[in-house]
């Protein structure tokens, strides 16, 4: 009995403590938030990764003292979502007007970007001033970014409407003990694709000799693409080339469209299969069941030492050594040679990383208090002392030019020199085509040795409606694009013939969008004209 009385007066004891601080946390904001001098900035994100929360939590103190310094009381507040529910958050907040000033972007759609985020054109031609006394000193802000920001411009509204926080690129990590484990110490990582199924045959074998559950790659719906969908795009180089009637550096979204339904290109395509058989070869490295298994399942299996490589981003480093009881090695993606005799015949070479890894950008909501202070703040974050610091102690790659980085993380820096990657049959951006495809892509799985199953199943489906709906969802975009540009471009010219001239910052804008405002037309009629003539032919007698 005085066991029970002393277990229960230490439950209530614990009760009210908890009770009390609680109170004490309610009471305490709430008399902070009354401060009428307090400017409060809040930013969301959805990256919940080991080392980047207090890394923020970190940098948000340093920009504090800095206002203080300034004589402003500012106070940053992190809010972490997660990634799964982050959109329909976003999107309640934006809606009911209780947003932070700040929000991880993503690929959110451009109307709800247009009506609920700042524009940042007027900004990211002047220099950023926390950049005084570094190498990037009286630069534009613009051109402290790696990639001079061409990440975040968004070429449907011919407007910035967001700022880049980090590089990303994708690498093979391998658990390293296990590694030489099997194959001797200071074994090197395989160097390309034949190399790679060597060793993962060779880890194969080494599991059932040893009865160990090991596999040589984790899968899971989020991995596995983040390997063979990189891979498999080596198989198109050739085939981008012949259809780039543009001579741009890739073939956009728009462009696989039109070359598709004018049957330039298919499912039966030599290359489509090579890249459809590329991508099966991977499969009999993974678990059985992976494109069930969730990211974090797989995860999970890479850490338990049930498996040797796992293929993510730059991202998931900090997690990894964090959670890991392992040293973790890291290397390329095992991309096929020219040479290969199977696989070489399609390919140019390697492809340079970085024009689709800047990211994790970040824009101002519109219409919410403090939107000068917020915008302050990421140009604090983005300068050169706060990526530095940033870069340091995340692990993560920094997105400003010149930001050294530490050996750890020397092995993801981005390859420059190469040839712009293919494409997949599963088009980028593509809503209607891609139910088609994942309606039919379990097939590659089930049948590893051929991808005729699929094929044969494909085929059945109306991929010729589905990729003329998706090229109209595109036209129907567009045309919104430019009956709000032209309102800028209006603006924007009467304020260059007002006194401010051509050279002014209204002037060099009026330009710029007009440049802009021509392609797009351009883009929209030509695809239009001729979506139209194919419909012509197919339905011709």
């Amino acid at each position: 009995m005085n066991r029970e009385k002393i277990l229960n007066t230490i439950g209530f004891t614990l009760l009210g403590l908890c009770f009390l601080s609680a109170l004490y946390s309610v009471i305490f904001r709430s008399v902070r938030d009354a401060d009428p001098n307090l400017i409060t900035i809040r930013f969301a994100h959805w990256q919940l990764e080991g080392g980047l929360r207090g890394t923020f939590d970190d940098l948000a103190r340093q920009y504090e003292k800095i206002c203080a310094d300034r004589g402003q009381k500012v106070r940053v507040e992190q809010v972490t979502i997660p990634e799964s529910v982050f959109g329909n958050w976003v999107l309640t907040q934006l809606v009911g007007g209780t947003a932070p000033q700040i929000i991880e972007l993503g690929s959110m759609h451009i109307d709800r970007k247009a009506r609920f985020f700042e524009s940042l054109s007027g900004y990211v031609n002047e220099p950023n001033p926390y950049n005084a006394g570094t190498p990037l000193a009286g630069l534009p802000w613009r051109n402290t970014f790696v990639d001079g920001m061409l990440s975040t411009y968004d070429k449907d509204l011919l407007d910035y409407y967001s700022v880049p926080l980090s590089l990303f690129t994708v690498r093979l990590f391998y658990n390293k003990p296990l590694y030489e484990k099997i194959f001797g110490q200071d074994a090197p990582p395989p160097k390309d694709y034949r190399d790679f199924v060597r060793v993962c045959l060779a880890i194969q074998q080494y599991g059932q000799e040893h009865g160990l559950g090991i596999v040589p790659v984790a899968g899971s719906k989020y991995n596995e693409g983040q390997l063979t969908g990189r891979i498999a795009g080596s198989q198109t180089q050739k085939l981008n080339d012949r259809i780039n009637r543009k001579r741009t550096a890739s073939v956009d979204g728009n462009e696989l469209y039109v070359s598709y339904l004018r049957e330039q290109w298919g499912p039966r395509s030599p290359e489509i299969i090579s890249s459809l058989r590329l991508t099966q070869s991977f499969y009999q490295f993974f678990q059985p069941g992976f494109q069930q298994v969730d990211r974090d399942s797989g995860t999970l299996y890479f850490i338990q030492s049930r498996c040797v490589f796992i293929c993510t981003g730059s991202w998931d480093n900090t997690s990894f050594r964090i959670q890991a009881p392992f040293e973790i090695g890291v290397c390329d993606l095992p991309l096929p040679t020219k040479d290969d005799p199977e696989y070489g015949q399609y390919m140019k070479g390697p492809f340079p990383e970085l024009s689709r890894t800047v990211g994790m950008g970040f824009g101002i909501v519109r219409g919410t208090p403090h939107t000068d202070m917020a915008l302050d703040f990421l140009k604090f974050l983005t300068s050169y002392r706060g990526s530095e610091y940033f870069t340091r102690h995340s692990g993560w790659l920094p997105a400003i030019m010149n930001v050294p980085v530490d050996d750890q993380l020397k092995p993801f820096e981005p390859h420059m020199d190469g040839y712009p990657n293919g494409f997949g049959l599963a088009l980028p951006a593509s809503s209607n085509q891609a139910v088609l495809m994942d309606n039919t892509a379990y097939l590659l799985q089930k049948y590893p040795d051929s991808p005729e199953a699929f094929l044969e199943a494909y085929e059945q489906l109306d991929a010729f409606s589905a990729i003329t709906n998706d090229l109209k969802l595109w036209l129907a975009a567009a045309r919104r694009s430019i009956v709000r540009a032209d309102t800028l471009l209006a603006a924007n010219r009467e304020l260059a013939r007002g006194g401010h001239g051509i050279d002014s910052s209204a002037g060099r804008k009026f330009y710029e969008l007009l440049e802009q405002q021509i392609q797009t037309e351009a883009d929209a009629y030509s695809y239009e004209m001729e979506m139209t003539q194919i419909w012509k032919e197919r339905v011709k007698p």
